[in-house]
């Protein structure tokens, strides 16, 4: 599978703890995106961040792949993972709802119809720019564990300081990192440490 590398990019301050990605064998073209309206509110950035480690992930099927991020994965799981993605390491990462400005919290039904009519417009664009550029990816849902919210995302075969340029781009708080053998609670644009998960 192709994998992509950011050049010239120093990450390290979130990246530390994890082992260094794969060698690069393509350079994403750049699309700009326009930033969201504004910065995250520290206070709903927090309730935000402290819901990504409760995400099920369900990978498209047939048949439908869940993960529960709150539970370790097993071989099984990682063998699966990487049979449904066409390899690893890989990231998870909508285009959806730009600094976790979520639809449904829209102060009105017109706003919030306005938003989920631009989620759709991003995860469309996501989507054809990883196409253009020849990246391996799958379509993921991020799924709270009693169902009550679903977003789009993508789980895409891409180098992990493309996959964060990218997920920045798409002004995202966080992105998911799957090195192998476990999930990364990445931060993007959230002022947060990177967090392993089961």
């Amino acid at each position: 599978m192709k994998r992509a590398a950011l050049t010239g990019a120093s990450l390290a301050r979130y990246l530390y703890p994890l082992a260094a990605a794969p060698p690069a064998q393509q350079t994403l073209r750049r699309t700009a995106m326009t930033p969201p309206t504004s910065p995250p509110d520290p206070a709903q950035e927090d309730a935000k961040w402290e819901a990504y480690p409760r995400t099920v992930l369900e990978f498209r099927g047939p048949p439908l792949l869940r993960v529960d991020l709150r539970e370790p994965l097993d071989e099984g799981a990682r063998t699966a993972l990487r049979e449904r993605v066409g390899g690893a390491p890989f990231g998870v990462f909508t285009a959806e709802n730009p600094a976790g400005e979520h639809a449904e919290d829209a102060p009105s039904e017109g706003e919030e119809s306005r938003r989920e009519r631009s989620n759709a417009r991003r995860t469309s664009r996501l989507e054809e720019e990883l196409t253009r550029d020849g990246v391996h990816f799958v379509e993921v849902d991020g799924v709270s564990p009693d169902g009550s919210y679903r977003e789009r995302c993508v789980a895409a075969l891409l180098a992990r300081e493309e996959a964060w340029a990218l997920a920045r781009r798409f002004a995202q708080l966080a992105l998911f990192w799957f090195d192998g053998r476990r999930f990364w609670l990445l931060p993007v644009i959230a002022d947060k440490p990177p967090h392993p998960l089961p």
